[in-house]
């Protein structure tokens, strides 16, 4: 029969139900309570052999691929086996400050001894992955650890602070994770993949100052001794606002103990907790969920908890099967410098559906064309075209293209045209259809900084669209010629004289430099000379410098504001 102590006034919520869940004893005699990890490797040096001790697994054997001597892997390197790997083995690695490693392997990872430098990123895939120690230099910088396998066996863990530890399955839909020790640093994020977590014995280091345990599924964690987690951690649970509101699940984190549970003072909790031991609530302690003791259940002052989940079982695998991965994009086309949030939702085959935000692997075809927060924000980078792949517990997602654009001051430009296909004919590529050649529109808007000048300049070379479409018609077209000269004149040399600002530089020959341009082909060059003997001989007046103005196919005020 369990006993409940209130120590000093403990605050509680449906106190009769706090131990009222069906009892996990036997689900954890079956498991088991020594974790050891021992990996020997064959006397022909061809595989590796690694058996976790107790009636826990069986032993699994790594066929070896012989890599490259890997001892020490130099500050700010960055080194890549990709999936052409079936098996990589290490005996000894260190991985150095700012480095990023990465290996993927079809069959199997093992790692004798691994010690990361500070700013590091590991990330190990297989179906198949041990390690026997793996340990972190200290330091406020954050490391960055993944690891990706069906089944992940470690034999001492050790975590400096701050460290972001991601544990998720190759293609199973849960993993299994044997580890013999594991100590945590203060501030680390750790996010756990649906599956059962055996655990030695696992040690919080310092106050703990809110480290954070986050399941992204059900998640069985078995412990072989007794467990004490440190000050101000999170277990499942908002760092803060009332425990009983908690926006996570009770029911995602099991925690089966082989002795005593202390939780210290000011943990937060949202858990299903049973322990051979007592459970002893230090002061301060918030805790939603179901706790049930062999023992004595201790309540300190200020201890608040609320009963909520303990289905009654204790879950061997995930309630839904992941069937789909869809994703999409506030914006798809972004100008060079802006950002658009990715939505990623996991489809599964009760319907329900799931919101994922970090714990997904994207996929860029070109990541110098965006970049990706490993949150949900994309950035644009340069000009061009990507596709966008997420994969979520083995399931990939619809193909997204990105498509970023260069935009100056607020005027989108088109893509840079083929040169050949633009020149192959005589009015080119004009892919936005504005009556402006695409590489004319780039040069413009490259070669003049002021609005004013480009909307000017713009309005010239549409002119000569006009004009090559059928030069012989120029006695009917010269209009438009003319009201591009008027523009331009007006803001170069008349607009003072109505008290308004010459806006295009005296030093500035738009007709004169955008020619070359415009007219870079012997048939264009040919168009504008017969426009031109059409021309000839006629008599052209001069207009009233009043009615310069409204000869502009524009809005000054507004091309300056960024309004095209």
């Amino acid at each position: 029969m369990n006993r409940i102590r209130l120590l000093m006034g403990a605050l509680l919520s449906v106190l009769p139900l706090l131990a009222s869940c069906t009892p996990f004893q036997d689900a954890l005699q079956t498991r088991a309570a020594a974790y050891d990890v021992t990996c020997k490797e064959s006397q022909s040096g061809e595989s590796v052999t690694c058996k976790p001790s107790g009636n826990l697994g069986a032993s699994m054997t790594i066929p070896v691929l012989r890599t490259p001597t890997l001892p020490t892997l130099g500050n700010e390197t960055t080194t890549s086996f990709d999936t052409a790997l079936k098996a990589l083995h290490v005996s000894t690695m260190s991985v150095g400050m700012k480095n990023r490693f990465e290996a993927a392997a079809t069959d199997a990872i093992h790692i004798g001894t691994l010690t990361m430098g500070v700013e590091s990123s590991l990330s190990l895939k297989a179906p198949t992955l041990s390690i026997a120690t793996l340990n972190e230099s200290a330091s406020s910088s954050p490391n960055t650890i993944t690891l990706i396998a069906d089944t992940l066996e470690i034999g001492a863990l050790n975590l400096a602070d701050n460290t972001r530890l991601s544990i998720a399955p190759f293609s199973a839909a849960s993993v299994t994770v044997v580890i013999g020790t594991m100590r945590s640093g203060s501030k680390a994020h750790i996010a756990l993949a649906s599956g059962e977590y055996h655990i030695g014995t696992w040690t919080t280091s310092g106050g703990g100052l809110q480290t954070s345990i986050t399941p992204t599924g059900k998640v069985i964690l078995v412990h072989g001794s007794n467990l004490t987690v440190g000050a101000a951690n999170l277990l499942n649970a908002d760092a803060s606002g009332d425990i009983c509101s908690d926006t996570h699940n009770a029911d995602d984190l099991t925690l089966l103990v082989h002795g005593d549970v202390t939780l210290k003072a000011n943990n937060r909790a949202s858990a299903i907790l049973y322990a051979t031991g007592d459970v002893t609530l230090e002061s301060g302690v918030a805790f939603k969920g179901a706790i049930s003791a062999q023992s004595a259940i201790n309540l300190h002052q200020g201890v608040k908890v609320c009963y909520a989940g303990c289905a009654g079982s204790v879950p061997t695998q995930p309630q839904a099967t992941l069937t789909s991965l869809g994703i999409e994009l506030d914006r798809n086309e972004l100008a060079e410098g802006n950002a658009t949030t990715l939505h990623v939702r996991a489809f599964y085959d009760d319907n329900s559906i799931k919101i994922l935000s970090g714990d997904f692997n994207l996929s860029i075809g070109d990541s110098s064309i965006v970049s990706f927060d490993g949150n949900t924000t994309l950035m644009a980078l340069k000009e061009g075209e990507t596709a966008l792949l997420a994969r979520y517990h083995g399931i990939t997602s619809n193909a997204l293209i990105l498509s970023v654009y260069k935009a100056v001051n607020g005027h989108r430009l088109p893509p840079q045209p083929d040169e050949a296909q633009n020149n192959s004919t005589l009015l080119g590529i004009d892919s936005n259809n504005n009556g402006v050649r695409d590489d004319v529109e780039r040069w413009i808007f490259s070669e003049y900084d002021h609005p004013v000048v480009q909307a000017a300049a713009m309005q010239n070379a549409k002119v000569f669209q006009i004009i090559l479409v059928d030069p012989s018609k120029a006695r009917q077209t010269k209009k438009v010629m003319e009201n591009a000269h008027d523009c331009i004149v007006y803001y170069q040399l008349y607009a003072d004289n109505l008290n308004e600002e010459l806006l295009i530089p005296e030093n500035i020959e738009i007709y004169e430099e955008s020619l070359p341009i415009i007219l870079n082909t012997k048939e264009r060059s040919r168009a504008y000379y017969k426009y031109n003997q059409v021309l000839s001989g006629g008599i052209y007046p001069l207009r009233n410098i009043e009615t310069l103005k409204s000869k502009c196919d524009f809005n000054a005020t507004k091309v300056m504001r960024g309004e095209w």
